[in-house]
């Protein structure tokens, strides 16, 4: 499955009926957003009448957005180290909410048919912040699908936590209810592969949308982990599809041969 991942500029070609890809990536240097990474992918989607159709996908990652430090001191670290950033292009000193909104503006320029966010779009959870990034994409006018990041979710300094992961499912069921809900994962045919699917994970711990033939499913596993559930709907999706194109949105990049990313930056290491 061609994977968009973070850290990564890739560019994805996915060429129907052919099941060959192209993918190229390569890894950013660390600038002050030292992770935020943008791909503008075209894929070959197949129209009913046999005539291939272009899909152009603008994936945005790890933005680390934070209007404000409202929540210290635990809000304090991740909002001081991404207050600033860079341009990657003209080297000019901006904001991770100037980057965010100046990539979703490509979205119209460049007639995207989806924005994909891939995760760590906030620094922590803030009903503040996510107004404003759904008010960017309003402004854009652009459909869009998200998966969470790590950061997304996590409030650091929750010493009494029972787990790493224990405010994930509470603060993706709440603070970003609404990023789920305007999404173009919230409902559509392709659920219909489900049947009488009753698990509450769906639409916020994995989703799907069709896009003008292709087939954009999300797994979060931005708590390094792939669950049952996830699994088995993932695997009713590739049955449904039939052997159309599939594009598959992780946070964290899959272990895969020729993976060389360290044990903390993969899902499914066996030293995580």
């Amino acid at each position: 499955l061609p994977i968009l991942w973070n850290l990564c500029i890739e560019l994805l070609v996915f060429s129907v009926p052919l099941r060959t890809m192209n993918f190229a990536c390569r890894r950013l240097g660390m600038p002050a957003m030292w992770a935020l990474a943008l791909a503008v992918g075209q894929a070959w989607a197949q129209q009913e009448a046999g005539a291939p159709t272009a899909v152009r996908l603008l994936h945005i990652t790890d933005s680390h957005i934070s209007l404000t430090n409202e929540a210290p001191p635990r809000s304090s670290r991740m909002h001081s180290a991404f207050a600033r950033s860079q341009n990657r292009d003209t080297k000019a000193q901006t904001t991770p909410q100037q980057e965010f909104a100046r990539l979703v503006q490509i979205a119209q320029h460049r007639s995207i048919d989806l924005v994909v966010l891939g995760g760590d779009i906030v620094n922590f959870p803030s009903n503040q912040t996510i107004s404003w990034v759904l008010e960017q994409l309003r402004l854009a006018g652009t459909d869009f699908i998200f998966t969470a990041g790590n950061h997304d979710w996590l409030l650091e300094g929750q010493r009494t936590a029972p787990s790493y992961d224990a405010a994930r499912v509470s603060e993706l069921s709440s603070t970003f209810r609404p990023l789920y809900e305007q999404s173009v994962t919230s409902g559509g045919s392709c659920y219909g592969a489900l049947g009488h699917w009753t698990r509450p994970g769906a639409g916020i711990m994995y989703g799907c949308a069709v896009v003008k033939g292709l087939l954009v499913v999300f797994v979060d596993n931005s708590n390094f982990q792939v669950d049952e559930d996830q699994l088995e709907f993932m695997r009713l999706q590739l049955a449904g599809a039939g052997g159309a194109p599939v594009v598959l949105l992780l946070h964290i990049p899959l272990l895969l041969p020729g993976m060389s990313l360290p044990p903390k930056e993969t899902c499914g290491h066996h030293q995580w």
